[in-house]
């Protein structure tokens, strides 16, 4: 605090440490997150909200896009998941939205293609 005019103001000051910083923006904030090791990528997370989402069946892209931003998935690691699945959006007829959907798998060895 400083006197002027009698009056006390508060004010900010910074105070540097004499050692040297020795770790990488990385690790000091990998640092900031869960400190039990389960931290996943942003992709991973994506990933595994795409597959719980989707595993039901197709759902209207504005509906999954909305849900993963409600849980803190950002566009970018969405799009990154999505693609890295596979999911290619699909037109729901003339009139509706757009639509992703888990990709196919066959069922029974017969039904794959060679």
């Amino acid at each position: 605090m400083i006197e002027h005019g009698g009056t006390s103001i508060s004010t900010s000051r910074i105070m540097y440490e004499s050692a040297p910083i020795t770790l990488t923006a990385n690790e000091a904030l990998a640092a900031l997150g869960d400190n039990n090791g389960d931290s996943k990528s942003s992709k991973a997370e994506a990933t595994e909200f795409l597959l719980e989402a989707l595993g039901a069946g197709p759902l209207p892209a504005k509906e999954v896009k909305r849900d993963a931003a409600e849980a803190g998935i950002s566009p970018k690691s969405l799009r990154n998941a999505r693609e890295a699945l596979g999911i290619k959006p699909e037109k729901a007829g003339f009139d509706g939205g757009w639509v992703w959907a888990l990709s196919k798998m066959p069922k029974e060895p017969e039904d794959a293609r060679l």
